[in-house]
């Protein structure tokens, strides 16, 4: 008789869903686990810790490739500009967190504090009975502090999960705020009012799909597939409860270095490698569609492959998304939703 393993972590502390995607993810680091150790040593020779990391081929091709575990703070501070910003804004972070106690709305503070214990429930240090407590506070602290940096913005249901997985890779308060402003300021404004900017970026990937992928575009929109409902955690989440722990940073190394062009890359790799499952869920209800699509991400443990898929979608530069995104703005402010 076999026993299902017990369940251990994913990385940052986060539980596997079922034993099945454990052993699925054990397997796979079985393989991969030979990589990172090259990949890391590589990284050691390439661009030793503490030197500056400049915008160079060299650099892009070794985030896409991955950062090490063990890198990854110094990395992102370092590749997204947050260093260079807390750098010449000494003393900012404790004055915003200052000034949002002071005058952060009742209602938006009512509102984090709804969703600071739903934002990692399965997490080991959101959770546990000696860092919970810490991690919800410096959480509390950093989406209070953003909203008096960026009243325009405020505080919208999902940045929580962002600014979550920026403490949980800091491990530091006041550099895990820079990094989280510092993302904010790179994406559009998808936590905007009437989440204008998402649903422009919708438009825009459900045009690309169209190009690349006629057919499966048309299934999409010919079934009962919500596919602009599945997307907002691609978009607003930036992956996370989309894609294993390791794929959703993998995707994030490329995106705090070139930008958001990743996120498009990632969401027509996610349906072009899961077209299969795109296709079974035509024949469905708009509600087991729904179920069965947005999950189908979860088994996406082969982080490698799928980074892989992502780079072979080309064309697509950033003079490509501005024009589209353009285009798009345009025709939904005349109307036009398509």
């Amino acid at each position: 008789m076999t026993t299902a393993p017990s369940l251990r972590l994913q990385v940052l502390g986060f539980a596997f869903e079922t034993p099945e995607s454990q052993t699925q993810h054990e397997h796979f680091m079985s393989i991969y686990t030979s990589v990172l150790v090259r990949r890391s040593m590589r990284w050691s020779l390439s661009f030793p810790v503490g030197e500056r990391l400049p915008h160079t081929r060299k650099l892009k091709r070794f985030c896409r490739k991955g950062i090490p575990n063990d890198r990854r703070a110094e990395v992102w501070m370092e590749i997204s500009g947050a260093n260079a910003k807390m750098r010449i804004n000494q003393g900012l972070y404790k004055r915003l967190l200052e000034e949002g106690r002071k005058k952060y709305h009742a209602t938006d503070m009512e509102q984090i504090e709804l969703d600071l214990p739903r934002t990692f429930p399965d997490n080991l240090y959101f959770t546990g009975k000696d860092t919970g407590a810490t991690q919800i506070g410096i959480l509390r602290n950093i989406l209070c502090a953003f909203a008096a940096l960026r009243p325009d913005i405020g505080y919208t249901q999902g940045m929580g999960f962002v600014a979550g997985i920026c403490i949980l890779v800091m491990k530091k308060e006041e550099t895990a705020f820079f990094l989280f402003a510092t993302i904010m300021e790179k994406l559009p404004n998808y936590y905007g009012h009437g989440f204008e900017a998402y649903k422009v970026d919708f438009r825009v990937l459900r045009d690309l799909l169209r190009q690349r992928q006629p057919h499966l575009a048309e299934i999409i929109e010919k079934s009962q597939i919500p596919l602009e409902t599945i997307a907002v955690k691609w978009f607003l989440n930036l992956f996370f409860d989309v894609v294993p722990i390791e794929t959703m940073l993998r995707i994030w190394d490329c995106l705090l270095l070139e930008g958001d062009k990743i996120l498009f890359r990632a969401s027509l790799a996610m349906l072009e490698m899961h077209a299969v499952d795109v296709v079974a869920a035509r024949q469905m209800g708009e509600h087991e569609a729904l179920m069965a699509t947005k999950n189908m991400g979860k088994e996406v443990f082969d982080c490698h492959a799928f980074m892989r898929h992502c780079f072979l979608i080309r064309p697509l530069s950033r003079n490509m998304l501005r024009t589209a995104r353009a285009a798009k703005y345009a025709a939904m402010r005349a109307g036009d939703e398509s």
